[in-house]
């Protein structure tokens, strides 16, 4: 991320600063047989920072599919309908 300071008295004056911040992220790791159309619901913990939205993904695919199963914005995790179809 970069940060400028532009002079207020003298727009064509300006500094940047490269910033990184740190943030941590964890969650439980959960590993379990689920029922079909079955829930689970996973809360990260995110430290560093006061934006602590996520992104979710499933096997790849944001917000998962019907599929391999659907995961809500707020974690929410509702197993497919039906098995899928093992990939070779």
């Amino acid at each position: 991320m970069n940060i400028t300071a532009t002079s207020q008295a003298d727009s064509t004056k300006s500094v940047s600063a490269a910033v990184t911040v740190n943030i941590s992220f964890e969650m439980d790791e959960y590993t379990a047989s689920m029922l079909v159309t079955t829930t689970h619901q996973f809360t990260p913990t995110i430290a560093g920072t006061t934006n602590t939205a996520v992104n979710w993904t499933v096997n790849g695919v944001a917000g998962g599919n019907s599929t391999v199963g659907t995961i809500t914005p707020t974690g929410l995790y509702t197993a497919p309908r039906f098995l899928p179809v093992p990939v070779l």
